[in-house]
């Protein structure tokens, strides 16, 4: 099959949304689809290489950058004679080039949303327009998770909804990592590691921990809250660090390299991240793939991202004393924290690696490969 992907967020870019595209494009050509991807063009794009797929790069204009995606999707849709033309995330004026591929020749189109793209794509009078087409002439609509479906069919989506949730490389994830290194740098011996990945903005609710952190200390005295990523509210939590006297307790890391993060996982005893709203969680599930047991909250799509008492723990995001509660009975029992572990990597494996979303996908667009 040709598949014709169109993405405003692709690698070298190393967030969720990219490497998720990356990786779908990347099993489609495993499958011996030829795929090819209109991307734009930014610093180090030139570094991006793949055996599976090829890409298409966007100049990056200051104005008009529409332009050149509508333009590139109507000539390659024609070109390599496109069976499908994929919308790796929602956008609005810039997948308008499916939409007229669509109309003119026939070329059905797909597109998958990861919950916020829903809203800050479409900011705009010209947005909305944009975006009620290209919902009214879809022929197929994916989420990453049945949380984001809800918003999707908010947004005024009638058609077909999938749920594909976002992967995980289990060979980069995984839990039989060397973590003596990192145990020596940041002197994690004889520590309960609690860990944190994301970038530092007041919806991830890290303050929330940190306000759970003095509950916790009192049965456990040998913690350590690794904190990595950074963002505008890290002034705000570092202080907070300091008025409850919990400085020797936290160590924000800054931003670490994605490569690096599986053995931080390792390292850890436990992840936590009561977010106050997430669509799914990627991070629960690469801390998962470590065998590394979680705290989450019960919103958004963070429960179908952890199973309560299975592969981790919900707590209420707004309730310090919830989430010492969760943290507690992980770090003292710790029979509990490995079956935790232990469930949350064959889930992983069995549900979420790449060649599993890849599967599921293939499957999709070949049951779907009558429509019109």
């Amino acid at each position: 099959m040709n598949i014709l992907i169109i993405t405003r967020d692709f690698l070298p870019n190393s967030g969720g949304i990219a490497i998720f595209i990356h990786h779908l494009a990347d099993q489609l050509g495993r499958r011996g689809h030829t795929v090819k991807i209109i991307a734009q063009r930014q610093s180090g794009w030139e570094l991006v290489q793949s055996r599976h797929y090829t890409v298409c790069w966007c100049p990056t204009w200051k104005r008009f950058s529409y332009l050149p995606f509508i333009f590139q999707t109507m000539c390659l849709a024609r070109s390599i004679k496109a069976e499908k033309i994929f919308l790796g995330h929602f956008m609005s004026i810039h997948g308008l080039g499916a939409v007229l591929a669509s109309r003119l020749f026939g070329i059905p189109y797909i597109f998958l949303t990861h919950g916020n793209d829903l809203v800050y794509s479409i900011t705009t009078k010209r947005d909305k327009w944009a975006a009620s087409s290209i919902l009214k002439y879809a022929s197929f609509g994916l989420c990453n998770s049945r949380f984001t479906s809800g918003t999707l069919a908010e947004k005024g989506y009638e058609g077909s909804i999938g749920i594909l949730h976002p992967g995980v490389d289990t060979n980069l994830f995984r839990p039989d990592l060397e973590t003596n290194t990192l145990s020596e740098q940041y002197h994690l011996a004889g520590k309960k590691v609690l860990l944190s990945v994301s970038r530092l903005v007041a919806i991830k609710n890290i303050d929330g921990v940190l306000k759970s952190l003095p509950l916790v200390i009192r049965e456990v005295p040998n913690l350590l809250y690794l904190i990595i990523g950074d963002g505008p509210q890290r002034l705000e939590l570092e202080s907070l660090v300091a008025i409850l006297g919990l400085t020797e307790y936290v160590c924000f890391l800054g931003r670490i390299d994605n490569n690096q993060l599986p053995g931080f996982y390792c390292a850890s005893d436990l992840y936590v991240m009561p977010s106050f709203n997430e669509t799914f969680g990627i991070s629960f599930s690469e801390a998962a793939a470590c065998a590394c047991p979680v705290v989450g909250s019960h919103v958004g799509g963070i429960a179908e991202a952890v199973t309560d008492g299975v592969t981790g723990l919900l707590a209420d995001p707004h309730n310090p004393a919830s989430i010492a509660q969760a943290l507690l009975k992980i770090l003292t029992d710790e029979p509990f924290a490995r079956q935790l572990g232990k469930n949350g990597r064959k889930r992983v494996v069995e549900e979420l690696s790449w060649g599993e979303i890849g599967e599921q996908f293939n499957s999709l667009l070949t049951q779907l490969g009558g429509l019109e």
